[in-house]
């Protein structure tokens, strides 16, 4: 199954990893289509995240804490810190202010992934960027 995800000016297109990260998939899937506030992911290099509102304590946590550009993690989160999306432009270690964190590989970005760095950009540039996410149908107009 591929996610359409539109950031600003750019659009990309990710294959669901439901093989690798079933509970992880799942737990994403229920909160689609969905809307999330990005901001430049200071501990974890050259990335972005989003606080997803809730948590997926539930799912554990992922193997993957240095994600290749484009494969986007779902970390869990904790009692404290709820779940988070993270997707790498770059150089990346996922990382908070106490350590490596890891997370589960859900969505690999196949379409647009060259933009990433871009995306990235405007992310550091503006303080923050809202992305939308929902099953793909249709390509955005």
């Amino acid at each position: 199954m591929d996610i359409e995800m539109k950031a600003g000016p750019y659009s990309f297109l990710a294959r669901l990893e439901q093989d690798l990260s079933p509970a992880a998939c799942d737990w994403l899937m229920e909160r689609l289509p969905a809307q999330w506030e990005f901001l430049q992911g200071r501990w974890s290099g050259h990335a972005v995240f989003a606080r997803l509102g809730g948590t997926a304590k539930h799912i554990g946590n992922g193997g993957i804490s240095r994600p290749a550009v484009g494969q986007i993690l779902l970390y869990g989160g904790n009692d404290d810190v709820g779940g988070e999306l993270l997707i790498p432009y770059g150089p990346t270690r996922f990382a908070c202010p106490s350590g490596e964190l890891s997370g589960h590989h859900v969505l690999t970005v196949t379409t647009g992934q060259e933009r990433l760095a871009d995306l990235g950009a405007l992310i550091h540039e503006r303080g923050g960027l809202s992305i939308s996410y929902r099953r793909c149908s249709r390509p955005w107009s």
